[in-house]
């Protein structure tokens, strides 16, 4: 327990680890509204597991006991591309209210928690990305997994509020995607009125430092597989259109050339798909999925793409779905019989793209 603390005793005492602690730290700059034209932020990161999303509900129970006596009332926002991203994240402030011997009222949409208030001084609602570029009148906004969603709404945040939290998780099919980490943070700590304090949780909480399961996990399902790193070298290469269309051997590719695939699932990771454990199967071994590569002359995979082939459908699978029945992986001769009634173009064989991506570095580049 540090000697000097802002937040309350209660609070501090629910912490699980170390690192925790050092966050609710971090998070006290939070109590200071910054002068007229200057901002606060505060970046956590973490692998999953750290407790990151407890943490920060644990201090918004803090803040809003420490902002509502000083000024009567408090107004908090969270916002993520979906309410179950913050459910976590709100139940530790229902935990921290309940600590600070508040009754606490909780609305929920579906299963989730939406909104967590005390009467009528304190309020913390989820609201969704796009919703919070026209929100008025919160003391302080929390962005969770804040890599997952677009940078134009980061952006729109950050210029409408002065007080924010941006959290987002390292590695993991959630991703820390390169727009947030290279872009958005690189923004923030070049913006002189913004005062940045970043902390990385590294203390798992679900289980012992260097877990052998958890570097399975990592390892087998490649939540920590990251795009190649782009060098001088390789932007000369992409001036002089040094490229080849890469067309790997699917048993090579998946149990022999961990690199490779490492470059070309991370590209992924890092582009915002929300991958899962399912679709890298898919890639491996469906029969009818196929993944192709562009890569540099030096053989750095720089865009990543899967391809399912459709259609070749029978006269007899063809009357079935016009009658209602669902074509597994075959998605546009499904849609294309139901809603145009296009029978003959089922019978046609094509390719849809499931997923391609570019690398994150070398997007929008002519």
């Amino acid at each position: 327990m540090p000697e000097r603390i802002r937040f309350s005793k209660a609070i501090y005492q629910l912490a699980k680890t170390q690192d925790q602690v050092e966050a609710l730290r971090a998070m006290e700059i939070l109590l200071e509204r910054p002068p007229k034209g200057k901002k606060v932020n505060v970046v956590l990161i973490a692998d999953r597991g750290r407790g990151k999303s407890a943490i920060i509900g644990l201090a918004l129970a803090a803040l809003a006991h420490r902002l509502r006596k000083a000024k009567g009332r408090a107004r908090f926002a969270v916002t993520a591309m979906n309410p179950s991203n913050v459910s976590t994240l709100m139940e530790f402030v229902i935990k921290g209210l309940k600590a600070l011997n508040y009754d606490v009222d909780v609305s929920y949409w579906g299963g989730d928690v939406v909104s967590v208030k005390v009467g009528i001084s304190i309020f913390i609602d989820y609201v969704r990305p796009y919703d919070m570029l026209s929100e008025e009148g919160r003391d302080i906004v929390v962005v969770d997994e804040a890599a997952m969603i677009p940078l134009p709404v980061l952006y729109g945040i950050h210029e409408r509020f002065s007080r924010v939290v941006y959290a987002s998780t390292i590695h993991g099919y959630e991703g820390a995607g390169r727009g947030f980490s290279l872009r958005f943070l690189k923004y923030l700590r070049e913006d002189k009125n913004t005062k940045v304090v970043e902390y990385e949780l590294k203390e798992p909480i679900r289980y012992a430092p260097n877990d052998p399961v958890e570097q399975w996990l990592f390892d087998t399902l490649l939540l920590d597989a990251e795009p190649a790193k782009i060098t001088d070298e390789d932007y000369e290469l992409i001036s002089k259109h040094e490229f080849e269309y890469l067309i790997p051997n699917l048993r090579e590719f998946f149990l022999e050339s961990e690199d490779k695939l490492r470059q070309f699932f991370g590209i992924y990771v890092q582009a915002h798909y929300r991958n899962e454990p399912d679709d890298l199967g898919m890639m491996m071994d469906a029969p009818h999925h196929f993944v192709r590569a562009l890569t540099l002359s030096n053989g750095k995979i720089v865009v990543s793409v899967e391809l399912a082939e459709e259609g070749g459908i029978s006269d007899d699978l063809i009357d079935m779905v016009v009658r209602g029945l669902k074509l597994p992986g075959n998605i546009i001769p499904d849609r294309l019989i139901k809603y145009w009634g296009l029978t003959d173009f089922a019978k046609l064989r094509g390719w849809r793209i499931i997923r391609i991506a570019t690398h994150p570095e070398l997007q929008d580049r002519a």
